[in-house]
């Protein structure tokens, strides 16, 4: 009977005032203004860069750069992995990456929790892309060149070898001949 007292203490005060709980689907209480919720990209900011230090810095492997489009490479979230740290959005020299509000990331399959990045659409970045692909062109340009010469290089150091192996093969019958003859006279 001892329990029943402290039971009915506990529960009389709070029977004349509003339930502590809330129907959560249906009545929502509003989120702090720094909630590190779904990491979202901002595509027009991000530059792609080489070393990603947003991919770099995820302790769960959550962001990675991928290429969309030709060469494009902007980063790709999988919200099933994510810890929700905001690494990405600290660490992004360019500010691509921010934390929004949204938590509630719950799906029936896993291809939703999957952020792939769109393709930018603004003239700063898509000049941006454009002046990449002429760098990376450059590069290719340069590279052909390089391998030219020195095949060219190679060419020219080959062929006084060549030349010289010739010489010496014409040599070497007459060498033989003379070889074949030292012999003979010594013999006689």
């Amino acid at each position: 009977m001892k329990k029943f007292g402290v039971i009915i203490k506990e529960a009389l005060p709070t029977l004349g005032k509003k339930p502590f709980t809330i129907l959560y689907p249906f009545e929502r209480v509003p989120v702090p203004e720094k909630l590190r919720g779904k990491p979202v990209l901002d595509t027009e900011k991000c530059r792609g860069c080489k070393v990603c230090i947003c991919e770099k810095v995820c302790p769960a492997e959550a962001c990675k750069k991928i290429t969309i489009g030709d060469e494009v490479e902007r980063l790709a979230f999988w919200y099933d992995r994510c810890v929700f740290c905001g690494e990405c959005a600290e660490r992004c020299p360019w500010g691509a990456v921010s934390m929004t509000n949204e938590f509630e990331l719950a799906a029936y399959d896993i291809e939703s929790l999957y952020g792939h990045p769109e393709f930018p659409k603004s003239e700063e970045a898509l000049e941006y892309i454009e002046k990449l692909r002429e760098r990376k062109r450059m590069k290719q340009q340069k590279a052909k060149e390089a391998k030219a010469a020195k095949a060219a290089q190679e060419a020219k150091e080959a062929k006084p070898t060549q030349e010289a192996k010739e010489a010496e093969e014409e040599k070497a019958p007459e060498n033989k001949e003379a070889a074949k003859e030292q012999p003979k006279e010594d013999e006689q």
